[in-house]
C-alpha cells in the first residue's frame, strides 16, 4: 500500500502511524486534517454518544443551569474520616474550590506521587506541540476531548438520577470510606507502614498487575496492595539484606532470583518489587517522610517518583490534601475523550502490540491535555472534585462499552429502570471485560 492509499484509508479506529513528525513538512497540516476529519465523521455516525444534559432532558436551560437546579454543583457530603497522618478530613461544610485553582506553594503533599504539568503550567510553545502531535494522531483536540468527556459526565448523572441516587455510582471510589480505601487502610496497617507510603507501593507495583480480582469464593481481593504488602513481608524478613539498585541488582541483594524463591514473581515485576522494598525499609530506618519516591527513584533525564503519568494521579486521587489530577486510564482518557479510537487489541497474537487508544496515551503531554479538558467540562458544570467525576464517568464508560463485570453491571441494573442513553449498537466493536 502506497503512503497515499494509508493516509486516504478509513482508519477511524485506530491511531495514525504513517505521519510526518515536523509541523514544517507539506504533508504534517494535511495528514492532520485527515485525522480530524475521521473523528468528525465517527461523531457524526454516533450522535448518541454526544448526548448532553440538554438532550437528556430536554430543555433548554444552560447545562449550569440545570445541574444547579438538581443540586449536582454542590460539594457532595462526606463522611469525616479520622486519618492518623492528616487529621480529619472530608469535612463537608469546607468551601468547594474551583477545579482552576492552583495549588498554593508550601502546602503540597511531600510525599504524594509525581503527577505531568498542570496545562497552565506549560509554555504556549510546548502546549501548541503536544496539541499538533495529539492533533496529527488522533484528530482529537481540546474542545473535542472536552465535548466528550462532558457528555459522558451528563451520562452518569442523568443514569443516577432516573435511578433515585444523588451521585453517579462509582463516584466513591477513592473515598476513605469506600471498599478501597478501606482496603488500603488495612495493608497499611498489616504492614505497619504509614498510608501514604502504601500507597505510594502500590503505585510502584501496579505496571502488568491488576488492581482488583474477585476469588472464586465471590471476595474481592487487590492483587496490586497485596504486591505491597508482599515487598514489605520480604524486606522486614531480610533486613539486613541489601535491597540493591532498582535496575541493576547486586549479586548479595534482593535478586530476581530471591525474589523468585520468595514466589514473588507472581505479584509484580521483580524490579518493581525492589522499588516497594525500598520504600518499606527507607520509613522503617529513616521515618515516613523519607520515603518520597519523587526523591528516591529519579530517571536518568530527572525526572521522579518511579510511576507513570496515569499512576501518579491515580495514587494521588486517595490522598484527600493532595489537588486531583485527571486519571486517564483507558476508559477515562481512552473511552471518555477518545471514543472513536477502539479499545481493542487486533494484534492480540503479539504480546508487545497495544490498542489505538493505549497508543493515544503514550503520546507525550496528552495526560496534561486531557487533565484540562476534563476541568473545562468539570467548570461548566460546577463540578468541584475531579476524583469523584472521573470514577463516576469510568463506571458510566465501562457500562456502555460492555466491559464492566457481570457483578457491577448487575449492582447498576438492580438500582431499578433507567433510559438508555447510547444506541445499543453504539459499542460492538469493543471487547467486554479485557481490562476489567
Amino acid at each position: 500500500m502506497s503512503p497515499e492509499q494509508r493516509r486516504t484509508a478509513d482508519n477511524r479506529l485506530t491511531v495514525r502511524q504513517d505521519t510526518p513528525r515536523s509541523p514544517k513538512d507539506p504533508e504534517f497540516a494535511r495528514s492532520t486534517d485527515l485525522s480530524k476529519r475521521s473523528r468528525r465523521r465517527w461523531e457524526k455516525a454516533n450522535p448518541q454518544r454526544f448526548r448532553t444534559a440538554q438532550d437528556l432532558y430536554e430543555t433548554s436551560m444552560s447545562i449550569g443551569q440545570i445541574y444547579a437546579a438538581k443540586g449536582w454543583d454542590r460539594k457532595p457530603e462526606s463522611r469525616i474520616v479520622q486519618d492518623p497522618e492528616h487529621g480529619l478530613h472530608g469535612d463537608a461544610s469546607a468551601p468547594a474550590s474551583n477545579v482552576m485553582d492552583r495549588q498554593l506553594p508550601g502546602f503540597e503533599d511531600p510525599q504524594a506521587a509525581a503527577t505531568p504539568p498542570r496545562w497552565e503550567d506549560l509554555s504556549r510553545v510546548k502546549q501548541a506541540s503536544i496539541q499538533a502531535r495529539v492533533a496529527i494522531k488522533t484528530g482529537a483536540t481540546i474542545n473535542s476531548m472536552t465535548k466528550a468527556i462532558g457528555s459522558q459526565i451528563d451520562q452518569s448523572y442523568f443514569r443516577a438520577d432516573t435511578q433515585g441516587l444523588d451521585q453517579p455510582v462509582g463516584s466513591d471510589f477513592y473515598d476513605p470510606s469506600s471498599d478501597v480505601g478501606t482496603a488500603v487502610d488495612e495493608a497499611a496497617q498489616s504492614t505497619g507502614l504509614s498510608r501514604n507510603t502504601m500507597l505510594n507501593m502500590m503505585g510502584v507495583t501496579s505496571p502488568k498487575n491488576k488492581f482488583s480480582l474477585k476469588s472464586p469464593g465471590g471476595e474481592m481481593t487487590y492483587p496490586n496492595l497485596m504486591s505491597g504488602v508482599r515487598a514489605s513481608e520480604m524486606e522486614s524478613s531480610h533486613p539486613d539484606m541489601p535491597v540493591g539498585d532498582i535496575q541493576k541488582p547486586a549479586s548479595d541483594a534482593m535478586t530476581d532470583d530471591f525474589i523468585r524463591d520468595q514466589n514473588l514473581g507472581a505479584v509484580g515485576y521483580p524490579a518493581n518489587m525492589r522499588k516497594a522494598s525500598t520504600l518499606a525499609r527507607v520509613e522503617r530506618t529513616e521515618g515516613s517522610a523519607a520515603a518520597d519516591p519523587k526523591k528516591l527513584f529519579v530517571t536518568k533525564g530527572g525526572a521522579g517518583g518511579g510511576m507513570g503519568p496515569k499512576t501518579g494521579p491515580f495514587v494521588n486521587s486517595f490522598r484527600p490534601s493532595q489537588p486531583d489530577f485527571f486519571v486517564a486510564d483507558i476508559h477515562s482518557g481512552g473511552g471518555g475523550m477518545l471514543p472513536h479510537l477502539s479499545k481493542k487489541d487486533e494484534r492480540w497474537w503479539d504480546s508487545s502490540s497495544k490498542s489505538p487508544a493505549e497508543e493515544a496515551l503514550e503520546i507525550k503531554g496528552i495526560h496534561s491535555m486531557m487533565d484540562f479538558a476534563h476541568r473545562q467540562a468539570m467548570a461548566e458544570r460546577g463540578l468541584s472534585s475531579i476524583s469523584r467525576s472521573q470514577a463516576g464517568q469510568w463506571a458510566e464508560e465501562r457500562y456502555q462499552s460492555e466491559a464492566a463485570t457481570k457483578t457491577e453491571r448487575d449492582a447498576v441494573d438492580a438500582l431499578g429502570p433507567e433510559e438508555p442513553v447510547v444506541h445499543p449498537d453504539q459499542f460492538t466493536l469493543f471487547d467486554a471485560g479485557s481490562y476489567d
